[in-house]
């Protein structure tokens, strides 16, 4: 099947941030991370994963252009205690992500619109722990179909969207595709897109933005997917974020 098993997780992860470069149009920092994530299946043996990697990110805005990017590239190694199925002891990743986004005048709107395109990259040689897959699904990959359907060791995701402000919220328009391999005792390879519509609203925030909470709705026009990946219909997403 597409989705992983179910069951109960526990993570730690610790993060170090180096800033070598800080302006208003500028930033570049230096990452490092370690993580120990312990997971307890319903139909498998209790596993734990460790891992330990770093990476450089960045952001760039050309004010002249209105255009702004943001990236970053990592590397991890690790491994498991307990292997599941088709999985070795240990592991390596390859990950980039790249996002840009730029105000669009559309001549049948009186205000401007938003283009926003993200792309993400993952190499891997060997089947990864499920936090450390590239998730296929959800509201930061194919909006089409629902969170946490497919998870890939290694693939390509690309998903562009225009944004219109809306009394409340945004209204947007979606076209997502990725294409990736999900490692196993038999090695499979997926394809999905979907096509939609959405709207987007915070629900409320607090005073100092730290703590805030959005909701999502997609509704896929049209969507593809190989193997026994199917959507839902329209999904709805719902998130609760506190930054301190």
């Amino acid at each position: 099947a597409a989705s992983e098993f179910e069951g109960d997780g526990l993570l730690f992860d610790v993060q170090l941030i180096d800033t070598q470069l800080f302006t208003r149009t500028q930033r570049r920092e230096w990452t490092y991370i370690a993580g120990v994530h312990n997971f307890d299946w319903e139909l498998l043996p209790e596993q734990q994963a460790w891992f330990v990697g770093g990476g450089l990110s960045g952001h760039r805005l050309w004010d002249e252009h209105k255009i702004a990017l943001s990236g970053n590239v990592q590397a991890l190694l690790g491994g498991v205690d307990e292997e599941r199925p088709g999985q070795d002891c240990r592991f390596w990743r390859l990950r980039a992500d790249a996002n840009v986004w730029t105000p669009v005048t559309l001549p049948w709107l009186d205000t401007r619109a938003k283009l926003i395109v993200d792309a993400r990259l993952q190499a891997a040689a060997d089947q990864l722990p499920p936090t450390l897959r590239l998730g296929a699904t959800g509201p930061y990959a194919n909006k089409g179909f629902s969170q946490g359907l497919l998870q890939l060791d290694q693939g390509a995701s690309l998903t562009g969207a225009m944004r219109f402000d809306a009394p409340v919220g945004q209204w947007w328009m979606f076209l997502d595709a990725t294409y990736g391999e999900q490692k196993a005792l038999r090695d499979r390879w997926f394809q999905l897109s979907s096509v939609g519509l959405g709207w987007e609203g915070l629900l409320f925030e607090s005073s100092a933005g730290s703590f805030n909470s959005r909701v999502t709705v997609a509704y896929p026009i049209a969507h593809r997917g190989t193997g026994d990946v199917e959507d839902d219909g329209t999904q709805i997403y719902w998130s609760l974020r506190f930054d301190h």
